[in-house]
């Protein structure tokens, strides 16, 4: 960015002047957060949990052995957890060398030795540039984005006995010990407190109760609510048991999908067993799904100017952090500031829909504006250009010949856009049609059943 102020003591060049200082002290303020903020994308690359039990001749020679072991077997992992499922019998088998070359760093934990044995549990870093270059040349399809957290909240039994708080949940036992949030798309479960409580009980998330589900959404900072309803049939104990499971997945307290799976007892499982692969399976089809949606296209990358609306330096600051690491944008380039807007390039791989989701993800609304313009235009600009007239005659917030037109497309924080709306702004929706290189009237991206059931 380039910000040019004037030396006078005009008006607008102390504004210029002192805006220049606050920029350059809230950019110092959001390396920080975008630190934050880029764990969030560092997750996504971590794979924990990789127990590993390595005997050998040595117990210097089966630490390097159960560690290479751990690496390998985590890249894979990993792999697995970008890569669509259709592609992830063309992921190439590397070799415990091959993976050193994709590994940040990595720690252990809960080490045991002896004379000739190693266990412990290994945690990986690997390098996201890396690994993408290695999908990208081995033509994989994946996606990187993590979504906004899924709040499962899993009820057991029907009728009088349905239960979520209520006394022992087998269901919500197996749900948290499949959670994970370093998946794409992270699922988490309640932790059953007070809050939660008060927030909804069992006959509630059955029903639908939009406000409670839409509250307990919120509380948790999550993208979407899944109410699981698993229901026992057959006898487990003797090996014959069975449980149907309805899945309903809310979005603010509204109903975006339900579907349904059976699943039977295998041999050798128990009913502990039984209910986590179930609960591993419907997981699996909601991160299949959303790689599904988010597929990076890094052969399609369109452009597009924006315009955002700025109360404060904070409003900027804001937008910017939740810009940064974001897998699908390559590019986003401040172009010009004023105490109104901030204008900014974006440069953007895949679809305008896939751009609109995800900027959802980090809380973002991308929106056309009405017939191209942008209220505020005649702001005072930190370029120097004061509500006076111009070196060219010009007024402040006339357009100059040769510059480049307004923005038509606006982006803003979801709080401020909700607040907009609550003040009777005029609002405008999102347009795919509009996207540079997009067809009138494409389709939007459908929505697959998670797990293999019957979307109703």
């Amino acid at each position: 960015m380039h910000i040019t102020c004037r030396l006078d003591g005009s008006a607008a060049g102390r504004l210029c002047r002192g805006l220049s200082l606050l920029l350059l002290a809230g950019l110092l303020v959001a390396g920080a957060a975008a630190g934050a903020l880029a764990q969030t994308g560092e997750r996504v690359f971590t794979v924990r949990g990789i127990e590993v039990d390595v005997t050998a001749d040595s117990p210097t020679a089966a630490r390097e052995q159960a560690l290479a072991q751990g690496q390998a077997r985590a890249m894979r992992a990993l792999l697995e957890r970008l890569v669509v499922q259709e592609d992830q019998g063309a992921i190439p088998a590397l070799s415990a060398a091959e993976v050193q070359d994709y590994v940040q760093d990595f720690s252990v934990s809960d080490e045991r030795t002896s004379d000739v044995r190693y266990i412990a549990t290994v945690t990986v870093r690997f390098r996201p540039g890396a690994v993408r270059r290695l999908l990208r040349a081995n033509g994989l399809r994946f996606a990187e984005v993590q979504s906004k957290p899924v709040l499962v909240l899993p009820v057991w039994g029907e009728g009088a006995n349905a239960r979520l708080w209520e006394g022992a949940n087998p269901w919500l036992r197996a749900w948290v010990e499949v959670s994970d949030v370093h998946e794409l798309v992270p699922v988490i479960t309640p932790l059953g407190d007070l809050e939660d409580l008060r927030d909804i009980d069992a006959g509630q998330a059955l029903a639908g109760d939009g406000v409670r589900l839409r509250t307990i959404e919120e509380r948790y900072g999550a993208g979407s609510v899944l109410v699981s309803h698993a229901v026992p049939q057959g006898d487990a104990d003797v090996g014959l048991g069975a449980v149907k499971v309805e899945s309903r997945r809310f979005r603010r307290g509204e109903l975006d999908g339900t579907f349904v799976d059976s699943f039977s007892q295998q041999s050798g499982e128990d009913e502990v067993a039984l209910l986590e692969r179930a609960a591993g399976v419907i997981s699996g089809g909601l991160q299949q799904e959303w790689k599904r949606g988010n597929v990076i296209s890094f052969d399609d990358l369109q452009r597009l100017t924006v315009a955002v609306p700025l109360g404060d330096l904070r409003d900027w600051l804001t937008v910017r952090r939740r810009l940064e690491g974001l897998a699908s944008v390559a590019a986003s380039d401040l172009s010009s500031l004023t105490r109104a807007r901030a204008v900014v390039d974006l440069a953007f791989y895949g679809s305008l829909d896939q751009l609109l989701g995800q900027l959802e993800q980090r809380d973002l609304v991308l929106t056309r504006t009405a017939g191209g313009g942008f209220a505020g235009s005649g702001a005072v600009v930190v370029s120097g250009a004061d509500s006076g007239s111009t070196a060219s005659g010009m007024r402040a917030g006339q357009t100059v010949p040769g510059e480049p037109p307004e923005p038509q497309w606006r982006l803003t924080t979801r709080e401020r856009a909700a607040l907009e709306e609550g003040a009777g702004l005029p609002s405008v929706t999102p347009d795919a049609s509009a996207a540079p290189g997009a067809q009138p009237g494409s389709p939007q991206t459908g929505t697959q059943p998670p797990a293999g059931g019957v979307v109703q």
